[in-house]
Order: structure tokens, then C-alpha cells, then sequence
């Protein structure tokens, strides 16, 4: 399950500068936001399994939502100045064998063309219902190993389950040591497991003075609650290098008590790695990007995301820090719009929402984009009027729907003036019975109390389908329609 690199048709030169003046952060000490996943059964399949699983997604993406909500209180703006977004100097050129920390020379920005809202259906992919690879994932947990990075300044994200969270390898300590981290860009906290918990994973990695020559304790507590669980520990410093680059120093949390939503058996990382702006860390300090672009590793604060999906037989997903990767994306289909969070999340104003081509009026006008969110999450009224147009949808007993497994439905949304549509088989979330493949499937969509009726929660379900850059410097965000998994492949 393997991806290899893109041709180098698509692979453009990028600025990438040695020296970078530090972003001005403002912090604030408030309750961060949570991750998403689960997978509760061994490998057995039995007929309440997956529903068990969905019930705990249904439930635990709503606990997200809320704890976004509840946050918001006290906290600020950040004053970064709003800007266009030039493709041409975030491109990563192809990666080597040893990277170089010399600038590559910056090509002239291509010209791309905005287009308008497509009603075009997305040929249907499940037909015979749901995968049966991604059935096999959901029920024994577990990563999906992911491709080499096709770029510097990238890391691998390996898939955990049927797609229910993205996991990258950093190195922290010395000597170093490995850690699974959970790449999540709706929380700003970065934490691993400690030494002397005496609540985390018998599996989990674990960082303490008794194993890294360079751990210094800055004797400050932390705690972080999130949607399905919580941590909480002390703020630590140690070198931690990610994806090649090295931070002498960086500052994070190790925590002494993990919920069991961390420390169970079947946990498949060992901390977790918060993406968003930094004035959202309950910690009080820079994200990861923010420190590399401060030490000079990264001239921008920029991330980009490609995730994988276990339903395409391969799995290209792949982070990339201070840039992004042209390998993974249509280059003509390049958006950038500004960030309209006034809290720290990243999140877009939705120009129109399409079921099979045919406008859906919502309530719902903004949506934040959270790598540690599975499903979509919409006011209720929102989740019934697209429901309403797929065929064969029906209400749960709960805040959920169920859909045909096998369903034709095309839901797109649009966002700077291009429409990205969701793969069907991203919207059929898990079946109801493994032993029915093409009966019914939990939908990747649910109601939710939101506490602002004109926002919505998109997590992993959306975001598969498309390439996310989030630029902390101008606060904007970027979208691209992905390149199938088959045009990735070279000899």
C-alpha cells in the first residue's frame, strides 16, 4: 500500500529561507479543542460493532464542537494581517536524499484560474457498496502505513483505521526517540506521554528525564479536555525534530494522566500534535510550526495537509511544514481564502452547498476545518435539508442519519468560488452490518447543538477529498482538489 512520488512535471522550486523573524503571538490560557477516533472491537466482525463505532463518533464530534463553542470566551483575535497567498512560494521542489538549507529559486506564480460553482456529479465509487478493506480497518484499529514523503520538510500520515484520525512520526529527546502523534488542526497543544504516568499507554512511548539527556521540567502544570477525554501533565522542554528539522528546545507538554480514550490498549499513537494558532494552546506556547518559522527552519508558518483514505488501496497522505507539496494536488484548482475565525481555528466562509447539483439553503455559513474531526457536524435543520435530497436517508434515533451504502450521492461544497465535492464512499461513514456491505451505513454527516446556527464542524469526511494549507502569516487558508492516488504512481 504503497504511493510513489509524482512526476516532476508538477514539482516546483520553492523559497526556502534559513532566516525567518519570529511571529508575534499572543497567548491565552483557555480550553483547548479536542481530537477524533476510535475503533472499539478486535478483528471479530459482529453486527453490533460497527454501530457501536458510530455511536461513539456521533457523539464524541459533538463533544468537539461544544468544547470549540465554549472556549471562544476569552479569547482574541490574533493580529496577523490578512493577504493573497502566492502558490508559487509555498511549492516544496522534490525531496533528496540530503536537503539542502539553501533557497531554491522562486518561479513566476502560475495563473489560476477561479471557477464558478460546479454542478457536476461525482462519479459514484461505491456501487457495490462499502469497502471491505475499509470495514476490516474500522473493526482491528491500527495504522495504515503511508508512502515516503514526496517532498522536504514532510512526514509520511499514516491512516488510524477507516480513516478516523492522521498520525505522523516526530523524534523528541536525546537520544532520540520516536513518537506516533496525532496531527489535529483544530487544538494547539503538543504533548507526549511521561515517564512516571502512571495512567497512560503500556504501549505508548513516553519521554522523562530518565530517557532524554536534554528533558528539562519547567514545573508548570497543563491540562487539556477534549471532546472524547483529557490529559493533563507538565510543560516540559527537549529537542524535538520533525520532518528532518530540529528545535533544540522546543516547548511541550508530558502528561501524567491520560482518559482511557488515550491510554486504551488499542490506541494507535502516543501523543498528539496541535496545529492550530497558538493563541488557542491551553499550554500558553507555540505551536510546532510556529517554533520552526521562529528558529529560522521554515520561512512561512504554513502546513499542509494531504490525507489518505484506506478505501483507495494506497495511501499517499503526507503533512508538510513551512510549504506544501504540488505532487498531491491540481494546481489549477488552487484557492486561497482568509481565515474568519476570530478564536485561533481555521475556518472558511461557504459560498454555496450542492447535493447531486441542486442548491441546498442552509443556516450554516462558515465552517472550521479540523483534521481531528471524522464526520461533519451541521445544525439540525442543515443535516435535514441535505438529507432530504439523498436518496434513501433516513434519522437515526439519535443526532445522526443512515444513507444507503451504496448511494450516488454527490454533495459539494464551494469555497472560493470553486466547489469540492466529497467522495460517496467518504459519505458512508461505517455499515450498520459488516455482514451487509451494501445495506445501510451510518452518513458522514450529523446534527449537532452548535451554539452559533451559522457554523459548521468539517472534519476528515471533507477533508480527504481535498488539499488543505493553513498560512498562519497572511491567516488564510487554502484548498485544492486532490490527484487521484493512480496519477502518483511512476515507475
Amino acid at each position: 500500500m504503497r504511493l510513489s512520488p509524482l512526476p516532476t512535471l508538477f514539482l516546483l522550486a520553492a523559497a526556502l529561507s534559513t532566516q525567518a523573524a519570529p511571529v508575534p503571538l499572543h497567548m491565552h490560557r483557555g480550553v483547548s479543542v479536542p481530537l477524533e477516533r476510535l475503533h472499539d472491537r478486535p478483528s471479530q466482525l459482529d453486527v453490533h460493532g460497527p454501530e457501536r463505532v458510530g455511536d461513539w463518533h456521533k457523539g464524541h464530534a459533538e463533544g468537539r464542537h461544544g468544547r470549540m463553542r465554549r472556549g471562544r470566551a476569552a479569547r482574541q483575535p490574533l493580529s496577523i494581517g490578512l493577504g493573497d497567498l502566492s502558490i508559487s512560494s509555498l511549492l516544496f521542489p522534490p525531496s533528496t536524499s540530503s536537503p539542502s538549507s539553501s533557497p531554491a529559486p522562486e518561479p513566476a506564480a502560475p495563473a489560476l484560474q477561479p471557477s464558478t460553482f460546479s454542478a457536476d456529479v461525482v462519479p459514484a465509487s461505491n456501487a457495490q457498496g462499502y469497502s471491505l478493506d475499509s470495514l476490516r480497518a474500522a473493526l482491528d484499529g491500527g495504522l495504515t502505513p503511508a508512502n515516503p514523503p514526496a517532498v522536504n520538510h514532510a512526514l509520511g500520515l499514516d491512516i488510524e483505521a477507516n480513516d478516523i484520525g492522521y498520525v505522523a512520526t516526530i523524534q523528541i529527546g536525546t537520544p532520540p526517540r520516536a513518537f506516533k502523534m496525532l496531527m489535529d488542526s483544530g487544538s494547539a497543544d503538543t504533548w507526549v506521554p511521561s515517564t512516571r504516568c502512571a495512567a497512560c499507554g503500556a504501549q505508548q512511548a513516553r519521554l522523562g528525564v530518565e530517557n532524554s539527556r536534554s528533558f528539562r521540567s519547567l514545573q508548570e502544570p497543563f491540562g487539556v479536555t477534549y471532546g472524547s477525554g483529557s490529559v493533563s501533565g507538565v510543560i516540559i522542554r527537549d529537542e524535538v525534530t520533525i520532518a528532518g528539522m530540529t528545535l533544540p528546545q522546543h516547548t511541550l507538554g508530558v502528561a501524567l494522566t491520560e482518559s482511557s480514550q488515550f491510554s486504551a490498549d488499542n490506541v494507535s499513537f502516543d501523543g498528539l500534535m496541535g496545529l492550530a494558532q497558538g493563541s488557542i494552546s491551553s499550554q500558553g506556547v507555540p505551536t510546532p510550526v510556529e517554533a520552526l518559522k521562529q528558529a529560522g527552519l521554515v520561512s512561512r508558518a504554513v502546513v499542509g495537509y494531504k490525507l489518505g483514505r484506506v478505501a483507495d488501496g494506497t495511501n499517499d497522505g503526507e503533512i508538510c511544514f513551512g510549504g506544501v507539496d504540488p505532487s498531491k494536488f491540481k494546481e489549477e484548482t488552487w484557492v486561497t481564502v482568509d481565515n474568519v475565525s476570530p478564536d485561533g481555528f481555521w475556518e472558511v466562509r461557504l459560498e454555496a452547498v450542492a447535493v447531486n447539483g441542486r442548491g441546498v439553503r442552509l443556516g450554516a455559513t462558515k465552517a472550521i476545518l479540523d483534521s481531528g474531526t471524522s464526520l461533519i457536524v451541521m445544525p439540525r435543520a442543515d443535516a435535514d435539508a441535505i438529507h432530504a435530497l439523498i436518496p434513501g436517508a433516513s434519522r437515526d434515533s439519535t443526532n445522526g442519519y443512515t444513507i444507503p451504502c451504496t448511494h450516488r450521492a454527490s454533495i459539494s461544497l464551494a469555497i472560493g468560488g470553486r466547489a469540492f465535492a466529497i467522495d460517496p464512499r467518504d459519505l458512508a461513514f461505517i455499515p450498520l452490518d459488516p455482514n451487509n456491505l451494501e445495506g445501510r451505513c451510518m452518513s458522514g454527516i450529523m446534527a449537532g447543538s452548535m451554539g452559533a446556527e451559522d457554523e459548521m464542524l468539517v472534519g476528515d469526511v471533507f477533508l480527504k477529498n481535498v488539499y488543505m494549507a493553513t498560512d498562519e502569516d497572511q491567516n488564510t487558508i487554502s484548498l485544492a482538489e486532490t490527484l487521484p492516488p493512480t496519477e502518483g504512481r511512476v515507475a
